[in-house]
């Protein structure tokens, strides 16, 4: 059975770090785990604006990355998780046409023995607007439109505070 470890938050809230440091800490603890990154980070870095219609290729390209692992690996980490995808798309178009899409998926996988673990980060920190799409006044707006998603959704999760080795033996302490 491989367990997905979904870090959920804003931009520069710490996903990726998060889920570097908590790699590492696995990896080095004997756990066979592996990390999937952001696939559309790269569009950022690149100036690349995301469309309206970008959140279903951006759902395909996260899946598929994520789902490559499923029975490969005990645990897979990743700092973009795939019900993102449909709550961007409703943030900032107000459709939910591919939020369907997403939770059949993740419910496929399930039926697969796939178990997928969400964790909410607090916004704890400065932001760092470098490879970002959003403002800091942005990131609070969808920091709680994330919660309000997860919420109408009735998606469980379990909110994640403090920074560094606080946050990766909170997920620790939930996950093995």
């Amino acid at each position: 059975m491989t367990k997905v470890i979904n870090l959920f938050g804003g931009s520069g809230v710490g996903k990726s770090t998060t889920a570097a440091h908590l790699f590492a800490e696995m990896k080095y603890r004997g756990f066979h785990v592996e990390l999937v990154r952001e696939y559309v980070k790269a569009w950022a870095w690149q100036g690349i604006e995301v469309g309206p219609f970008d959140q279903i290729y951006l759902l395909g390209k996260q899946s598929q990355y994520e789902s490559i692992l499923y029975g490969k690996v005990d645990y897979v980490i990743t700092d973009s998780p795939l019900l993102l995808c449909p709550m961007y798309e409703h943030y900032y178009s107000g459709k939910e046409l591919i939020a369907p899409a997403a939770f059949n998926f993740i419910e496929d996988a399930r039926s697969r023995g796939v178990e997928h673990l969400n964790f909410v980060l607090k916004r704890e920190f400065a932001f760092d607007a470098r490879g970002r799409y959003e403002t800091p006044e942005d990131c609070a707006k969808i920091d709680n439109a994330i919660h309000d998603f997860l919420k109408k959704y009735d998606v469980p999760y379990t909110e994640i505070s403090g920074e560094g080795i606080k946050r990766v033996e909170q997920i620790l302490q939930s996950v093995v």
